[in-house]
């Protein structure tokens, strides 16, 4: 199954660039700008991002970011300079996980003629075979939902354990 923009390959160009001398990227603009890019476009709560420091700004140059979640849940984000002034792309192939959330919580509802709440980890890196666990609630009662990616495009499949 896919919910509509169920993965993201966010691509976005900003300009990062820190003091005199050798044009560097500003570490603290990118973690800001990838923070605000994961929780806009992916729905995640970030409580950090770390990127490398002193990194020289110069066309083809790719660093990595460490992103952590509210829930400790992690994945990286690729960084690529766009020129030596310090223009970047960011890459994050995050599922969208409210959207997902979301997907499997309506087909439950439909089996089992209820509302039903579904909660997943808050960064899911999009990987072909990479599973990851839910919990789906309906009133008092909740069960374990097993995800597994089925494709690196954020397709899916689930079961309920």
């Amino acid at each position: 199954m896919r919910p509509p923009h169920a993965a993201v390959l966010a691509v976005v160009t900003a300009s990062l660039v820190a003091g005199c001398g050798d044009t560097k990227i500003d570490d603290a603009k990118g973690e800001k700008l990838i923070s605000d890019l994961v929780e806009k476009q992916i729905g995640a709560q970030v409580a950090s991002v770390k990127c490398p420091e002193d990194v020289v700004a110069k066309k083809g140059a790719t660093f990595t970011c460490s992103v952590v979640a509210s829930d400790k849940s992690k994945g990286d984000a690729r960084v690529t300079a766009k020129d030596a002034e310090g223009n970047v792309n960011v890459s994050a192939p995050f599922l969208h996980i409210r959207d997902a959330e979301s997907a499997i919580a309506q087909q439950l509802s439909e089996r089992f003629k209820g509302a039903v709440k579904v909660a997943c980890r808050e960064i899911v890196v999009v990987e072909k075979g990479n599973t990851f666990p839910c919990k789906a609630t309906s009133g008092s009662d909740s069960r374990d939902v097993a995800v597994t990616l089925t494709d690196d495009s954020g397709r899916f499949t689930y079961k309920l354990t």
